[in-house]
């Protein structure tokens, strides 16, 4: 995965005192600064249930709010300045915190807007001067944490992490047959209401048009045109679509959710749709020339569809 270089010290101890300096005193009197603060990192919210952080998650911004929910400052953390537990040592005055984490924040592709209260925008997505969303560099992450500092007292803080970004791949099987439509241009997107998160982790409604990363490849030694897609994270009865067009007209489409859910018991709750992240949708030409989903891949599991059905 591409480092974001944040622009910190390379020396670790150089890089925690400049932490304890930016976030230990949020307020004017600093006499009270006495409390250590572990900050724990994990990612275990992923189909293997075990913690993955290392290797997912390079690069932290760290929102601090207090008590009443104000936005108070931002911190940017490269994960190597983290120990090896990933844990951040700090030093915080008594109060009531709340941390909002964002993983791999890449201006790139997310725009991080932090606004007074945490309820409100977060994460919007970078768009082109046609309107639309670029494929992604990186997965998104989100993680947060509600905790009090007394005087005197040294405590860990549990941040779990949660993917915030869903890879969906579409496979259109190649044909020759003049009846598939062989000289048609065929163009994939996927169109939403998901372009914006706040920092509470809910998404905003702001419309988003996906555009992929289009390559040939083989599936099931088979040639296929491959579109692929990194979009902001799934939710139950969201609108995501994926449109087929043939020669700049819409030939097929899909909402995504309702098919997931319906085909995978295992997959049917908001929470399952921010575990299992990796979806493949597989297209084939009916006997018409037309194209229709095929297939649906959820991680390990594949669900084959009646082909003349449409689904």
């Amino acid at each position: 995965m591409k480092r974001l270089k944040t622009h910190l010290p390379k020396n670790i101890l150089t890089a925690v005192c400049l932490i304890l300096l930016s976030v230990s005193c949020l307020k004017e009197d600093n006499d009270n600064c006495r409390s250590t603060i572990r900050l724990h990192f994990t990612y275990t919210f992923n189909p293997d249930y075990t913690d993955l952080f290392t290797g997912h998650v390079n690069d932290l911004f760290l929102y601090f709010f207090d008590g009443n929910e104000v936005y108070r400052r931002r911190i940017p953390i490269d994960a190597t300045h983290l120990d090896p537990s990933n844990t951040l040592t700090l030093e915080l005055e008594e109060g009531d915190y709340t941390i909002i984490a964002i993983g791999n924040p890449d201006p790139a592709s997310y725009q991080l807007d932090p606004a007074p209260g945490m309820d409100k925008q977060g994460v919007t997505l970078v768009k082109d001067t046609n309107g639309e969303i670029p494929p992604m560099s990186t997965d998104l992450f989100h993680g947060a944490a509600t905790f009090t500092v007394t005087p005197n007292t040294n405590q860990t803080v549990e941040i779990p992490m949660v993917r915030d970004t869903n890879n969906i791949n579409t496979l259109l099987a190649t044909t020759d047959s003049a009846e598939t439509g062989s000289g048609s241009v065929y163009t994939v997107r996927i169109t939403s209401s998901n372009g914006a998160i706040d920092f509470n982790n809910n998404t905003v409604p702001v419309p988003a048009i996906y555009k992929p990363v289009y390559s040939e490849t083989e599936y099931k030694n088979a040639p296929y045109h491959q579109a692929y897609f990194k979009i902001f994270k799934l939710a139950l009865g969201d609108d995501t679509t994926i449109e087929l067009y043939r020669d700049g007209n819409l030939e097929h489409s899909d909402k995504v959710v309702p098919l997931i859910t319906e085909n995978f018991p295992k997959v049917q709750t908001n929470e399952d749709l921010l575990r299992y992240c990796d979806y493949q949708f597989v297209y084939k030409p009916d006997d018409k020339g037309v194209y229709v989903l095929s297939s649906i891949t959820v991680g390990d599991w594949t669900k084959q569809l009646d082909q003349q059905s449409g689904i």
